[in-house]
C-alpha cells in the first residue's frame, strides 16, 4: 500500500511565492536539499530563478520527495498523484477547497484562491521591510526577481 500524500505538503510550496503552473512543472532535480534552494525553470512569463527556502520548507519538501519517489521512482515531475501521474488542475482545486474549507475570504472574495497565497507572501515581505530602518525600494527589485516578474513594473 502506498502512503497517502498529505495536502499540507502542497501548502509548503506557497511559502516560496511560486505560481501554481510553475509548481506543476517542477522536476525532482529542481530541489537542491544541500543548498536549500528550489530552481524554478523559465516559462513564458518568467525567467529561470533559484529560490532560497526556509529550513522548514526544505524539510517538508524533502519528506514529500521521499514519499513521491516510492510512487514513481523513474518519473521526473516533482508533484504527482497517488498513482505517480502528473497532478491535474482539478485534483489541485479539490485539494485546495478541502484545505481552505472554513477560511473566510479577506476582501471582495468569499473564499481564498491559489494566487492569494502568492500575493500574501509578497505583501507580508513588503510590510516587514517597511518596519525596518532601510528603505523599502532597494528590496522591491529583489522581490520582483524572486517572484519571476520580467519587469519591475509588474511588481
Amino acid at each position: 500500500m502506498l502512503p497517502r500524500l498529505s495536502p499540507a505538503y502542497r501548502l509548503h510550496l506557497f511559502c516560496t511565492g511560486m505560481r501554481l503552473g510553475e509548481a506543476l512543472r517542477l522536476r525532482l532535480n529542481d530541489l537542491d536539499l544541500t543548498a536549500g534552494t528550489l530552481r524554478v525553470p523559465a516559462c513564458k512569463f518568467s525567467p529561470e530563478r533559484t529560490l532560497p527556502l526556509h529550513p522548514s520548507a526544505v524539510r517538508a519538501l524533502e519528506g514529500y520527495r521521499r514519499v513521491r519517489l516510492r510512487l514513481d521512482p523513474l518519473g521526473e515531475l516533482f508533484f504527482v498523484d497517488l498513482r505517480g501521474r502528473p497532478l491535474s488542475t482539478s485534483y489541485l482545486n479539490d485539494t485546495f477547497r478541502k484545505i481552505t474549507r472554513g477560511i473566510a475570504g479577506n476582501g471582495a472574495r468569499p473564499r481564498p484562491r491559489w494566487p492569494d497565497f502568492r500575493h500574501s507572501f509578497a505583501s507580508r515581505l513588503v510590510a516587514k521591510w517597511s518596519r525596518q530602518a532601510e528603505p523599502v525600494a532597494h528590496h522591491l527589485l529583489f522581490l520582483s526577481r524572486y517572484l519571476g516578474h520580467k519587469s519591475f513594473r509588474e511588481t
